[in-house]
């Protein structure tokens, strides 16, 4: 009849005590830094897997795996106390730490927002990294979406470009280039 209503309709609705109208419990992904990172973090589907982002690279490990109990029973569904069973323990999914840095990821998807808008660009991204350690601190691409609502956003705008998309630098590489070539004192200005 309904899928996702609260917990206060379903109470609502249960003590109406209609007939054939049963509930099942299910579990919602929330993402509370709604668009903040969604491309990087990705998002999972209605059935819980995962679609994109880290939720897809990482799906397996952070999903763990399920149990399983066998055993045997009795022609009217008991278990045989003394019969053969089979116990596989659940394994729980393992936590996946990124070095990224919620609130610069916020201010660096407003600064490339920003400048998308003033640019009238069709999409801008940003990456910023610890230059000592090579970690990184934010991985923003402009336009986004609300991982709590993917599909209210086209797919183009679902992927991280920053790291799905081709780019070829130019001339700017040059200036790295030029930088390494000074650092080695190879060049002088």
């Amino acid at each position: 009849v309904a899928k996702g209503v609260s917990p206060e309709v379903w109470r609502t609705i249960a003590r109406l005590a209609i007939p054939g109208v049963v509930g099942e419990q299910a579990s919602r992904r929330v993402y509370p830094a709604g668009s903040v990172g969604a491309s990087l973090v990705g998002f999972v589907g209605s059935d819980g897997r995962p679609l994109a982002g880290v939720e897809r690279a990482w799906g397996s490990t952070l999903a763990g795996a399920d149990g399983s109990l066998t055993y045997e029973r009795s022609p009217d569904g008991r278990q045989i106390a003394t019969g053969l069973t089979s116990e596989v323990e659940p394994r729980p999914g393992r936590t996946i730490r990124l070095t990224i840095d919620r609130d610069l990821q916020w201010k660096v998807q407003a600064a490339v927002a920003a400048q998308v808008a003033a640019t009238k660009a069709e999409w801008g991204s940003a990456v910023v990294l610890d230059p000592r350690t090579g970690e990184v601190l934010a991985l923003a691409t402009v336009p986004t979406f609300d991982a709590n609502d993917p599909g209210a956003a086209p797919a183009d705008d679902r992927g991280n470009r920053a790291l799905l998309d081709v780019f070829e630098p130019g001339s700017t590489s040059k200036v790295i280039t030029i930088a390494a070539a000074l650092q080695e004192r190879a060049v002088t200005p």
